[in-house]
């Protein structure tokens, strides 16, 4: 058996010290020029280990025994070196002499002449002395042991600082033996040249000691203590470690005890502790004695995971190449180690690095380029290297997006995994593949399977996972994307811009680079190139003076969308793109609108989206709100079966099972995986289970096994440590996903429980208690301050088996936690609310839940405003003394967002009951209740029932009348929206007279009002234009232009909006020059802010087109309204009144063709959206109808046509009036129509009504 432990501290394993404290001399000696032979020597293969194994024995072996014969003994192996210590009695004089022989054995051997090459050993020694401390941490599976204390650290500095080929010792030890010796002052030391006494030159012979086995396999594996092998060339990683290690025996054992595990856990080589003038450090080999697969990167994601732990207190160099690794030393005392210049250069790179920092070379590096992000920090000048040498400073593992690694292989589910495969075709031919719905219950592997898919694949895949408590908006997104761009959260705002700049150019960059040589993808590239500044804002970036700063807030979102959108279709075209969606059942709803924006208009992407969701209670399967040509494949995982079970446990336990254990655990679990899987850990580490005959077999009573799988997740919790089980139970409190630094400051208020809670406050406990929660599988870092439970169930159950009274003060404390670490940042208002609400905190959650859904409405996420009201009044309705203002509030804002959803009747009964409650609080005539009115007109006026908006409107100029002077800017904004609905009436003199005054008052009241001008200016313009006074019309949309530009620059989507007023004016004028001029400067400056695919191109294209058709050149009319169709289509989906007024206006062209059947299909098509969204009996409706009517009368099918006539009719006058332009419209064709099919009755009856209306109008 090898010697490979000190005497000294085999003595005191024996003795059962464990620490203490002795005064002795200590020598470090440093062989220069083994690692230039290692290195030369490598290239020779066997014949140059034979020769390096003798240069080792000839070179170590009389150095150490000269040692171990002096009454000494080596501490540690370093390199190309070795400390030993020499306790009292051991007399200094017997060192010095011990050094002055060791010096001259290493150089007499130099003249030697190796078979390959000649060797030039030279060796420097440094000598000091007093008291050393001494310890043995670690446990009985994994200990080491250290000595430390001035005289360590000083031998070591004097090798350095010693000239080569001598020997220099400090003050400390001449101060003692200074008599003794003959020396030369050297730099405040002494170099030793001699001896005054001469020591016996030839000492007895070697005795080896024998350690006793049990002892020795406490720091060595038994194979490392039998190892016999002639030592060998390896490529191995080298990590060398500095770390500030405490002062105390305890804490160092704490922390070097967990280093061991770790190192263990990683498959390394801990060569030994150390400590020397840098303080302490270690040395960790992969790839010897065994190899890892990929031994750099195991060295790198080692490191790293070291570097998480201790944080500030680390740092570490790293190095990739071939050493000589083997047994060096003595019979005495040996040691397995390495031995070459990446061992030495990993030791300057350490040394090099800042605290926190992992410096690597650049073999290293191109190892694991596809793993991590390394920043090249240049070419460093090292001690003991001739030339500079690249380093590299390693900053982040890449992202895996988010997506869960499995730890145990995916069993069953062959046929469907084989359904899918043939799914994907479509990508290999460049084409869209729709999206694929997993359905099953929970614990049944659903996203197992579908990352299973992707990886058999290898596909780019990336994951899109849904918070089932807070459900906040683009949160999937915002994850990936902060994931991608390598956000961190302890990086400043400039950094984290760079970083995404730097890889958004470079994404930007391929397209254009594929839209050159391809002749495709131009708009897409164009979209990426002015994107940046959007997309940036997703994950809360900006710049001043960009883009997305400029953009209207009611025109955000959109924009925002369609620039995911191109984000993940650029990610397609460079590579197949598979969107996993994980959780659909929880999807908050922005998200939703983006996966559907992303499923139109997308034929030629390769793209699939693969969503797996559990079927809700109803048994309705949650889905996108799709087109019909989107592909669309469901599939439905059940049980597995016996055999799969079988086979899952089998991997679980590692072993076979009795045919018992088998139907035992099928019939326990039903064939859940995620079940299956929990009830196996269970059984093992509930020593249920005993292996006979090479079987496991079930040893416990069944009856005391947990058949529930909810008690089943709380044992297993309930097993982790009492410190760890309180950090997964606080973050279980936080959601399904929580990050660090709210954990950590949430622990940190735990002061308020009661004072037998585990003492887990400090950062420096809760961070490494979260890394060991992962190796728990208890959860997995989506970044390195975000985490996400491995699985709901295992959140719920922590979460349950907590006392409700427990849990309000936790989630008391986490909504103070938050308001603390984020101040400023209101979207983590829904957080905070939330945990109010479950703390029962019933006053706070009705405070910030209005706050949150007041900032959502504002955000224009108007049904994520909506869900906060709703829990807002919930919380209020648990009040005891509730305040009716506070509702009024919630149901205002709540009418709001209805209105802007266009659910009118949601949005009139919300601001009726808002009106009630603040008439009885202010009065009927308060500015409050003329707020409300205003608001309700509004509403009417969308409805198109303008008897009511008017009456809603003129209360609210009675009371701004009563309340403020005439001249007040309420008044004005009430004229206003009289205005507007009398010109939707068609009432444009009254109209006129509104607008009038209106304009006035904004003219009175100079300054911030002025912008408000340029609206009715466009009004009037409007009304004029319709009156067909069209100078008067164009003199006032110019002034709205004047006003809009002095305002926004020249540049600006109101500017593009105004010159697109101008435009239709124009139209109106039958100046179609001038109109296609103005439209088309409105269309490319659109394009500037907002791209080719928004609203509002759809509109001036819409525009554009209706020139076109006045000019009756209807090939020029059929392009634009089909962009303008395709962008409405993509943007709100085919079933949506925007697209449906765009089918409408394709219709009305088809017909003015004479394409009757296409021109119905599209009439057909609008239609039935305006009927399904606004009733049939809506004027938009009855409009529709109408005009179907028309093409059928222009088919001489007036069978078909006289009903629907007649109903529009009707629809017209109970809605918008008997003398308003589209009742005369109607009534008009309806006289065509019947004067063609000779019904004079009804052309009499009809001619006369329509006489008596225009003459009123004349009168």
């Amino acid at each position: 058996m090898n010697n490979l432990i000190p005497a000294f501290i085999v003595d005191k394993v024996k003795k059962n010290e464990m620490y203490g404290q002795i005064i002795a001399t200590t020598m470090f000696v440093d062989i220069i020029g083994f690692s230039t032979i290692t290195q030369s020597l490598a290239k020779y293969g066997k014949e140059g280990i034979e020769v390096l194994n003798k240069i080792l024995y000839e070179v170590f072996n009389p150095a150490i025994d000269e040692v171990h014969n002096n009454s000494g003994f080596v501490s540690s192996f370093e390199g190309d070196g070795f400390t030993s210590v020499f306790p009292e009695p051991a007399s200094t004089h017997t060192v010095c002499q011990t050094a002055l022989h060791i010096s001259e054995a290493i150089r007499s051997s130099n003249p030697q002449k190796l078979k390959f090459d000649s060797c030039d050993f030279h060796v420097r020694i440094g000598l000091s002395h007093g008291p050393v401390d001494w310890g043995i941490v670690g446990s009985v599976d994994y200990s080491t042991f250290y000595f430390k204390g001035s005289p360590i650290e000083n031998c070591a500095f004097l090798q350095k600082k010693c000239p080569d080929g001598k020997i220099l010792l400090d003050q400390n030890l001449f101060r003692k033996i200074g008599e003794e010796i003959y020396c030369e002052s050297y730099k405040e030391n002494y170099v030793l040249t001699g001896c005054k006494q001469k020591l016996n030159s030839s000492p007895p012979p070697i005795q080896s000691s024998q350690v006793d086995r049990e002892i020795a396999q406490r720091f060595h594996s038994v194979s490392m203590l039998d190892n016999k092998s002639a030592g060998e060339f390896r490529d191995v990683g080298c990590v060398f470690i500095s770390m500030g290690l405490p002062e105390l025996y305890k804490d160092i054992n704490d922390v070097v005890g967990r280093i061991l595990t770790i190192v263990a856990d990683f498959g390394g080589y801990f060569e030994g502790l150390s400590y020397d003038d840098n303080g302490a450090h270690c040395l960790i080999i992969f790839g010897a004695p065994s190899s890892c697969e990929n031994n750099a990167l195991q060295a790198i994601e080692f490191a790293d995971y070291l570097r998480f732990q201790f944080n500030t207190e680390f740092r570490a160099g790293i190095t990739f190449g071939q050493v000589f690794a083997g047994i060096k030393g003595s019979i005495q005392h040996s040691t397995y180690g390495v031995i070459g210049d990446v061992v030495n250069l990993s030791a300057r790179f350490c040394l090099q690095a800042n605290w926190g920092e992992i410096l690597t070379d650049r073999c290293s590096n191109e190892q694991i380029l596809t793993t991590y992000s390394s920043e090249f920090i240049g070419n460093l000048d090292l001690h003991g290297f001739s030339e500079p040498i690249p380093g590299y400073c390693l900053c982040h593992r890449k992202s895996d997006f988010g997506i869960k690694k499995y730890s145990v292989s995916l069993v069953g589910r062959q046929d469907e995994l084989k359904h899918l495969k043939n799914r994907l075709l479509p990508l290999q031919k460049g084409q869209n593949a729709g999206i694929i719905y997993v359905y099953g219950d929970a614990g049944i592997g659903k996203s197992h399977f579908i990352r299973e898919f992707s990886t058999r694949n290898n596909l780019q895949t990336i994951s899109l996972a849904s918070d089932k408590i807070l459900r906040k908006n683009l949160n999937p997104i915002v994850r990936f994307l902060s994931n991608y761009f390598n956000q961190v959260g302890t990086d400043t705002p400039e950094e984290r811009k760079e970083k995404f700049s730097r890889k958004f150019q470079n994404i930007t960059l391929k397209i254009i680079e594929l839209s050159k040589s391809k002749g495709e993808y131009s708009t897409l590239a164009e979209g990426m190139k002015r994107n940046e500044s959007i997309m940036g804002s997703v994950i809360g970036l900006s710049w001043e003076n960009s883009l997305h700063s400029r953009i209207p807030l009611d025109n955000l979102e959109i924009v925002k969308h369609l620039a995911i959108k191109d984000f993940f279709l650029t990610l397609s075209v460079i590579r197949p793109l598979v969107i996993l969606i994980e959780d659909f059942q929880w999807m908050d709803n922005e998200t939703i609108s983006v996966l559907e924006l992303l499923t139109r208009d997308v034929d030629d992407y390769p793209i699939l989206l693969i969503a797996e969701s559990r079927i809700r209670d109803d048994g309705s399967k949650p889905s996108l709100d799709i087109d019909d040509q989107t592909t669309v494949t469901e599939i439905k995982l059940t049980e597995i079966s016996f055999e799969d079970s079988t086979k899952l446990a089998k991997n679980l336990l590692s072993a076979q099972l009795s045919e018992e254990l088998q139907m035992y655990i099928y019939g326990k679990m039903n064939g859940n995986p995620f079940y299956t899987e929990q009830f196996c850990l269970y059984l093992r580490e509930n020593d249920c289970l005993k292996l006979t005959e090479n079987k496991l077999h079930l040893v416990q009573k069944t009856d005391d096994i947990p058949a529930n799988i909810n008690m089943i997740l709380i044992s297993r919790i309930d097993r982790l440590s009492a410190e760890l089980k309180e950090v997964v139970q606080v973050a279980s409190v936080l959601g399904s996903e929580f990050e660090v630094r709210i954990l950590v400051s949430l622990i940190g208020f735990l002061k308020s429980l009661d004072s037998d809670q585990t003492d887990i406050r400090n950062e420096d406990v809760v961070v490494p208690l979260i890394t060991d929660g992962s190796k728990q599988n208890i959860w997995f870092a989506l970044t390195e301050l975000r985490y996400i439970f491995n699985h709901i169930l295992l959140r719920d159950a922590a979460y349950e088996m907590q006392l409700r009274s427990r849990l309000r003060i936790l989630h008391q404390l986490a909504a103070e936690t938050i308001l603390k670490v984020f101040p400023d940042d209101n979207s983590y208002l829904v957080n905070v609310s939330y945990h109010f609400e479950e703390a029962e905190e019933w006053e706070k959650a009705t405070e910030y839940y209005l706050k949150a859904g007041t900032y959502m409405f504002q955000k224009v996420q108007f049904k994520d405003a909506e869900r906060c009201c709703k829990r807002g009044l919930y919380a209020y309705d648990k009040l005891i003394e509730p305040k009716l203002e506070m509702k009024s509030n919630y149901l205002f804002l709540l009418g709001k967002i209805y209105s802007d959803l266009s659910e009118l009747e949601k949005g009139e009964s919300s601001l009726t009951e808002a009106l009630k409650i603040i008439t009885d609080i202010h009065g009927k005539r308060s500015s409050e209740a003329a707020v409300v009115f205003e608001k309700i007109g509004t509403l009417f006026r969308t409805k198109g029932d303008y008897k009511k908006a008017l009456s809603y409107f003129d209360r609210s100029l009675e009371i701004s009348l009563e309340l403020f002077d005439e001249k007040h800017e309420d008044v004005g904004a009430s004229y206003n929206n009289i205005g507007i609905v009398y010109l939707k009436m068609y009432e444009l003199d009254v109209a006129l007279e509104y607008f009038k005054k209106s304009l006035a008052i904004v003219e009175d009241t100079p300054g911030k009002n002025r912008i408000n001008a340029a609206e009715i200016y466009n009004n009037l313009g409007t009304l004029l234009a319709e009156k067909q006074e069209y100078d008067k019309a164009m003199t006032y949309h110019e002034s709205a232009l004047e006003i809009r530009k002095e305002h926004f620059g020249d540049r600006h989507p109101e500017i593009a909006l105004t010159y697109n007023n101008l435009g239709q004016t124009s139209t109106e004028m039958g100046d179609f020059e001038k109109a296609l001029d103005y439209l088309n400067i409105a269309l490319e400056m659109t394009k500037e802010f907002f791209g080719e695919r928004h609203p509002q191109i759809a509109m001036i294209h819409n525009n554009i087109g209706h020139v076109y058709f006045l000019r009756e050149d209807l090939a020029s009319v059929l392009p634009h309204l089909m962009k303008a169709l395709n962008i409405k289509r993509e943007i709100f989906g085919k079933n949506h009144p925007e697209t449906a007024l765009y089918f409408d206006n394709l219709g009305t062209l088809y017909g003015k063709m004479g394409e009757f059947k296409l021109s119905l299909e599209h009439l057909e098509t609008s239609f039935q959206i305006f009927k399904k969204i606004f009733t049939l009996d809506h004027p938009r409706t009855a409009l529709s109808m109408e005009k179907k009517a028309s093409v059928y009368y222009y088919m001489d099918d007036f069978k078909r046509a006289e009903p629907l006539f007649e109903k529009a009719l009707q629809i017209f006058v109970s809605t918008v009036g008997e003398n308003h332009h589209l009742t005369v419209m109607t009534l008009e064709a309806m006289i065509r129509m019947y004067q063609d099919s000779e019904n004079r009755i009804r052309v009499e009856e009809l001619s006369k009504r329509l006489y008596k209306i225009k003459n009123a109008d004349i009168d």
